[in-house]
């Protein structure tokens, strides 16, 4: 998790635009930014597929690579909902394994 005012330099440091990320953050964007989310997802190490089902929907989805990737992201959430920064190790959410938690 971030701390108060780190967003800035995170923003910067993966090259991503701040004031959407904020606007994303406080659900503030005047329409959906599904290619802005992929972003940051990979940003945070979590591999996602952007995909529509059914194809003419106008609603995207997020297609993670496999269960375990799914799970990492589940955690990751319910640590930014506890107030608990994630577990630095927690390696990336691509697929490769995650190292036991201690």
């Amino acid at each position: 998790m971030l701390a108060k005012g780190e967003l800035k330099s995170f923003c910067d440091q993966h090259e991503l635009p701040y004031t959407s990320i904020v606007g994303l953050k406080n659900n503030s964007l005047k329409r959906e930014e599904p290619r802005l989310l992929q972003r940051l997802l990979r940003s945070l190490a979590v591999a996602t597929e952007l995909i529509r089902i059914p194809p003419n929907s106008v609603s995207p989805r997020f297609l993670f690579a496999n269960q375990e990737a799914l799970n990492t992201f589940k955690a990751q959430l319910k640590c930014f909902d506890s107030g608990t920064p994630p577990l630095p190790d927690a390696g990336p959410a691509d697929g490769a394994p995650a190292p036991p938690a201690p």
